[in-house]
């Protein structure tokens, strides 16, 4: 009977102790963590050479890769004197890397533009099934656009290559972005202005920009007359580039531009 009554109460203790965990969250029943069901913020960093934020992505393409029920999600945020151009071809081309280096599937990765922070910053997301999806916090308005004076939507350099490419770089990459700019503004003008170098010369420059122009025009149905080309002096710290300007309706280029 003593040891019939010392197992019983050995059963209850141990009973008390599994309900005291329960109640102090220690053991679920049941239940999912929250990992499972809440979005969780794998990595978040700011501006980075390309090889050390590639790490970053690897690590990103590994746990998605283990749990192929999780779906990826950037967030970005820019900084205000970034081109916007710049900007959605640095955060679409990190997607692209994951799809196209890192075998990720598409329908898996989503890129959300955040707004503005101080300094460039990309947040790295691991959302599960049925689970929403982040809300942007941005921490600064979005720049004000004159619209009636030029602005630089784009600059891309023409003599520029990456080891592990980040950036969606060709110009017929981005366009896309340049040419939803132009759409948005029904009467404004394109202006590619083409910079040299001592590398790439002037006709080489001048040939890329007549080929971005017959894709805007060919591609993404911009009319031709609304896209100019003109050249321009070298830049100071000699590389080429073609910088992809928007020119409201009524606003003349200005002279300072083209050489």
């Amino acid at each position: 009977m003593r040891s019939q009554g010392s197992a019983l109460i050995r059963v209850g203790l141990a009973a008390l102790l599994f309900c005291s965990l329960i109640t102090q969250g220690k053991v679920c029943l049941g239940q999912t963590t929250s990992s499972e069901t809440h979005p969780e913020k794998l990595d978040e960093y700011s501006n980075l050479p390309t090889d050390d934020e590639a790490a970053h992505l690897d690590l990103f393409a590994d746990r998605l890769f283990k749990q192929p029920k999780l779906r990826g999600q950037i967030v970005a945020y820019s900084d205000l004197g970034i081109p916007r151009g710049c900007y959605l071809r640095r955060i679409h081309g990190i997607a692209h890397y994951l799809t196209n280096a890192r075998g990720i599937e598409t329908n898996r990765i989503a890129v959300i533009d955040g707004g503005y922070k101080e300094q460039l910053s990309t947040e790295l997301w691991l959302i599960p099934e049925w689970a929403n999806p982040p809300t942007p916090i941005p921490k600064l308005p979005p720049p004000s656009v004159n619209i009636s004076s030029a602005y630089k939507f784009d600059v891309e350099c023409l003599d520029c290559s990456e080891a592990v490419g980040l950036t969606l770089y060709g110009l017929d990459d981005g366009l896309l972005f340049y040419a939803e700019a132009l759409r948005k503004q029904s009467g404004a003008r394109g202006l590619i202005i083409v910079r040299p170098d001592i590398d790439v010369s002037l006709r080489h420059v001048l040939n890329e920009a007549r080929k971005t122009k017959r894709l805007l025009v060919k591609r993404y149905g911009i009319a031709a007359s609304r896209v100019t080309i003109k050249s321009a002096h070298s830049r100071n710290d000699g590389t080429a580039v073609a910088e992809m300007w928007v020119i409201p309706a009524g606003t003349k280029f200005p002279t300072t531009m083209a050489r």
